[in-house]
């Protein structure tokens, strides 16, 4: 547990925090649900099991990115500053998806949209002749 607290503190090293959580964490999570996903009928499942994930990996991403800004100059000036400046991209962008999930101006457009279109079945599609000019 010490290696989470000097991780908060940001004492420990960038590459190792970005390793540790960034890539292997979110593979065994992956490998965790691709498990759990085989478990059970579905519709027990996804009420319980997906939002209680979907929380707890947004808070674990808060905490990533805390504790990446944190960490972002052990890795040397400009590492440091490039980890900062995705992680402000990242901010910006997920503000952006919560102010559209909050208006619901964009998916409500995009609602009606969808529905009309033709969906791309194996029947319909057929893939183009090519013939041969003599």
């Amino acid at each position: 547990m010490g290696w989470i607290v000097r991780a908060w503190r940001g004492e420990e090293h960038i590459s190792k925090v970005l390793f540790i959580y960034v890539v292997l964490v979110p593979a065994a999570v992956k490998v965790g649900l691709s498990i759990l996903s085989t478990i059970g009928p579905t519709h027990v499942k996804v009420p319980f099991i997906g939002i209680g994930v979907a929380i707890v990996w947004c808070v674990y991403c808060i905490w990533v990115m805390i504790v990446s800004w944190r960490c972002a100059f052990t890795g040397g000036k400009l590492c440091g500053y490039i980890v900062r400046s995705i992680i402000i991209i990242l901010m910006l962008v997920l503000l952006k998806v919560f102010l559209m999930l909050y208006t619901h101006k964009k998916f409500s457009q995009t609602a009606n949209v969808l529905p009309s279109m033709p969906l791309v079945q194996s029947s319909y599609y057929r893939p183009a002749k090519i013939q041969a000019s003599v």
